[in-house]
């Protein structure tokens, strides 16, 4: 479940607006050596996707994504940057805001993805993006936007330092 974050202010009438907002953090793993990307098979027939999801209580952006990587995936992986921040606004009173990740394995040699469904994913793979494109059903196409993003601009002037989003 995500993590509901709220801010309220004060409208010019003196009444008070609360902006309730819902936290995400999505992971584009690239394997150093192959340059295959990390793809999860999501349950409940949801298709293929990145790791990723819902930033919990008392979690940076950060921890949110290693740990999604690890369940999703079975992948430890490091953070080398962030590729993007969104934030949408949704009605008058929420927003969502997603930091989509560049992260590679910890262990490139060691880096098998799990293979046994659980609650957290039916599996994982390394893929190119062109097998990505082959796969029956696709949730989203957030790994083939950015990995033509990565490949255009190369790693250096594509990916942004972690420094730039610390939490508080």
């Amino acid at each position: 479940m995500p993590i509901n974050h709220s801010s309220c202010k004060l409208t010019k009438n003196m009444t008070r607006t609360c902006f309730k907002g819902y936290c995400y953090s999505l992971v584009i793993c690239r394997h150093p050596t192959t340059k295959k990307f990390l793809a999860v098979e999501e349950t409940n027939k949801r298709g293929w996707w990145i790791p990723g999801g819902a930033v919990e209580a008392a979690e940076t952006f950060q921890q949110a994504a290693t740990r999604e990587c690890w369940e999703e995936a079975g992948v430890h992986i490091k953070l080398r940057g962030i590729l993007k921040i969104e934030r949408f606004i949704q009605g008058e009173d929420k927003f969502k805001m997603r930091v989509i990740f560049y992260a590679e394995p910890r262990n490139p040699d060691n880096c098998t993805p799990k293979q046994t469904a659980d609650q957290e994913s039916n599996g994982a793979e390394w893929v190119t993006q062109e097998e990505f494109k082959q796969k029956e059903k696709i949730r989203g196409d957030e790994l083939l936007i950015f990995a033509e993003y990565l490949e255009k601009k190369g790693l250096e002037n594509a990916v942004f330092p972690l420094e730039m989003f610390e939490d508080e």
